[in-house]
């Protein structure tokens, strides 16, 4: 259940990871790995075409960041699965097509390496959930037995290869992996 990511426990849970987390930094003596922010945010979103409105230049990694972050941060909220799925498979899939690009091993490469499957086969395979949310017009009224569970492996999955692909992990994904090994 979602709401029970929430609770009191969730929340010390999480506060002990961030506290995990500083602990480890000052031990080593490193400052918080964050990326310095490339998007300028408003405080309210306005009209999409207005007078003055924001114009970004984004990387495929800024996008994919964007997506990871918000996707851990409505994890974290409790918010419903499917839409914290879509965004965590969406920036999965960026950051795999990016590691093969640059010749980065993600984890879909190593997975293939080890199965003897193709990345594409296997892309094909973690995106089939991400899929079924996203197109109704390959069966408009088909259904899906979805287990929560899977938005924590995709999240994991995504966090990885960010840190993999840039050598480094914005704050919500440190914060992620830490409260994932408390558990």
């Amino acid at each position: 259940q979602p709401a029970a990511r929430t609770s009191n426990a969730t929340s010390t849970k999480m506060v002990a990871a961030w506290n995990c987390l500083m602990k480890i930094h000052k031990k080593v003596g490193l400052k918080v790995a964050k990326r310095a922010p490339k998007m300028r945010h408003r405080a309210k979103r306005g009209p999409v075409v207005a007078k003055g409105s924001v114009t970004y230049k984004l990387t495929k990694v800024d996008v994919a960041e964007a997506l990871l972050k918000t996707a851990i941060k409505l994890f974290f909220e409790g918010d419903h699965p499917v839409p914290i799925y879509v965004l965590a498979s969406a920036a999965r899939e960026i950051l795999t097509t990016v590691g093969d690009k640059i010749g980065v091993e993600t984890i879909l490469h190593s997975l293939a390496k080890r199965s003897g499957k193709s990345v594409k086969q296997l892309a094909r395979e973690a995106h089939s959930f991400a899929g079924f949310f996203k197109h109704a017009d390959r069966d408009a009224t088909a259904t899906l037995t979805f287990a929560e569970t899977e938005v924590d492996a995709v999240l994991a999955m995504a966090c990885q290869d960010f840190g993999r692909v840039t050598g480094g992990m914005p704050v919500e994904a440190q914060v992620y992996e830490v409260w994932v090994y408390a558990l």
